[in-house]
């Protein structure tokens, strides 16, 4: 006879009459609860993406642009020479 017993973490175990575990194949469904924090924590964690990716990017971009103008400008020519 086997037993069914609910994890924490939704991952269920059957017992054998050895006392040896083996998790069951599939996915346990995920109740309303687990799914509306689940979907909580992804539009949280896709606001972190942009509040920190788009600065990170943005100051990426103005190090490329400096280093781009300031291997490119033209030479001074001095003053000293005649021409």
């Amino acid at each position: 006879m086997e037993k069914f017993l609910p994890k924490p973490a939704a991952i269920y175990y059957v017992f054998s009459e050895q006392g040896k575990m083996r998790q069951l194949k599939g996915k346990p469904k995920e109740n309303a609860k687990e799914k509306k924090e689940r979907k909580k924590e992804f539009a949280e964690n896709r606001d972190k993406a942009f509040s920190i990716a788009l600065p990170v990017l943005a100051a990426c971009f103005v190090l490329l642009v400096m280093l781009v103008y300031s291997a490119t400008r033209p030479k001074t020519i001095p003053m000293d020479q005649e021409m």
